[in-house]
């Protein structure tokens, strides 16, 4: 693997085959764990609603980002694993394993369900067994409570208590309390800080839990017992990231730690939930013109080689074209001159055994033969501008079709491949195969895109339930 110990990185998952690419699955995230090192915590991304209430501008499916650059704050030693809801779900994976479970509910309501009957299960068994939740989202109370799908859930493993008038703060502001007080004053998303609006933020009683948030209205907004923080707004909208990083921080902390909450353990840059989109490093330099093994021109074409052919009785040599000085004549090859000291050219006007051969009216000194379609101008390919701007490039079935000196350029790609178009780019990918694109990852710009600060955070394994992976559009804090 290419991926770096200590690092944080976020996937989406997507099938790729003969036919194209397929839609991608929700986001996860990790910190990639060294030799050395174990994993403590897993994050699970259970924010899977898309309804006619929440569509792309209230669920883009990438949130797993900024819970990956928070957790990535929590400390030098705290690795994580990540996991997408349906296999979280499963016994794929054992929760034992793990100290901490980072339960992202995002606004997952009644309709769409918050934590399905096997999930509230396998978290009581993980809880009661001593392993900790930090449980976030705005309508938890609402669907479990109200709607009767995991009362008792929510009331004795989670500690807390609801009631129909307890579903909307009405504010978008709040502060911590008891242990938390040190946090200070903070703010998550009314739609215009990047993630997406949280109309009906929970608040809640308590059933044996302390408060640790409260609303700027003094209703609870965070709950804290031994085992379970639980909060009524989802964590991933708070912004700026560096107020995520501490309210995480001091969640988790607490739970595995006991620590009291001190916020500025858990420094982060407030350019950690950026996007910044990062070059790939120029595979050469700009109009350069190189001879390849197989006689072949390559030319750069915004930092990418293209290849040209020569074409027949050509060679390449020191970036050009030029005629090969040692190509036989061909006497096939009605291009080449007459060889009057050729006895078997059948063209020799002093060999009388020789019969004649028609001539080319075009051409009195050319043999008659149909003419060839030149590869970049195929007349069969109209699909094809006749006209194009050097760099442009799309798949034409299988083949990478690229610009460059105004003319097509045509590369096949292998039997057992197919052409692929991403980000205005494209390739030749294996059919059936994984393919995979980072969406954010705290190292330097190695990749198309990134999101996060440079700081060095660390990172595990991801735990995926679909085939490749693909990136994620720019969003910021």
């Amino acid at each position: 693997s290419d991926l770096t110990p200590g690092h944080v990185y976020a996937f989406k998952v997507a099938a790729l085959n003969k036919n194209g690419e397929g839609f991608t699955s929700p986001a996860v995230t990790a910190r990639v764990r060294g030799v050395d090192h174990s994993v403590r915590g897993l994050y699970i991304n259970g924010y899977t609603r898309w309804d006619a209430r929440i569509n792309l501008e209230d669920n883009d499916l990438e949130y797993a980002a900024e819970h990956g650059i928070a957790l990535g704050a929590v400390g030098k030693d705290f690795y994580f694993d990540g996991a997408l809801m349906d296999v979280a779900e499963s016994d794929k994976i054992d929760f034992s394993k793990y100290q901490v479970i980072d339960f992202q509910a995002g606004r997952n309501s009644g309709d769409s369900g918050v934590l399905s009957n096997n999930m509230q299960s396998r978290l009581t068994n993980y809880i009661q067994a001593g392993g900790k939740l930090l449980i976030s989202g705005s309508e938890i109370g609402w669907a479990l409570s109200h709607k009767g799908q995991g009362k008792d859930f929510f009331n004795n493993v989670l500690k807390a208590t609801f009631t129909e008038d307890q579903d909307d703060a009405g504010v978008f502001a709040f502060s911590g309390t008891g242990d938390f007080a040190n946090l200070g004053n903070m703010n998550f998303d009314d739609g215009s800080h990047g993630t997406y609006e949280v109309q009906y933020p929970d608040f809640f009683g308590s059933n044996g839990a302390s408060a640790i948030l409260n609303y700027s209205g003094g209703k609870t907004a965070g709950l804290a017992s031994d085992n379970v923080v639980l909060i009524g707004f989802p964590v991933e909208t708070v912004y700026p990231a560096s107020s995520r990083a501490k309210l995480i921080g001091c969640s988790i902390n607490k739970l595995v730690h006991k620590k009291a909450c001190t916020p500025d353990e858990y420094a982060l840059s407030d350019k950690g939930a950026e996007i910044s989109i990062c070059t790939p490093p120029a595979e050469c330099s700009e109009n350069e013109l190189v001879c390849a093994d197989d006689n072949t021109l390559k030319q750069c074409v915004d930092g990418k080689w293209v290849t040209n052919t020569c074409g027949d009785g050509k060679l390449c040599k020191d970036g050009v074209c030029i005629d090969n000085p040692d190509e036989p004549t061909n006497p096939d090859d009605p291009t080449k001159p007459d060889d009057p000291t050729n006895p078997d050219d059948p063209t020799n006007p002093d060999d009388p055994t020789k019969p004649d051969e028609p001539t080319n009216p075009d051409d009195p000194t050319k043999p008659d033969e149909p003419s060839k379609p030149d590869e970049s101008t195929d007349p069969d390919k109209d699909s094809v501008p006749a006209d194009c701007a050097d760099g442009e490039n799309y798949c034409d079935g299988a083949n990478i079709v690229t610009c460059s000196s105004k003319a097509w350029h045509w590369k096949k790609c292998k039997n057992d491949e197919v052409c692929v178009e991403s980000g205005g780019e494209t390739s030749c990918q294996k059919a059936d195969d994984d393919h995979m694109d980072l969406i954010y990852s705290d190292e330097s710009c190695s990749v198309h895109s990134s999101r996060g600060p440079s700081s060095q955070l660390p990172f595990g394994v991801l735990t995926l339930g679909l085939l490749g992976l693909i990136g994620l559009r720019r969003r910021k804090d």
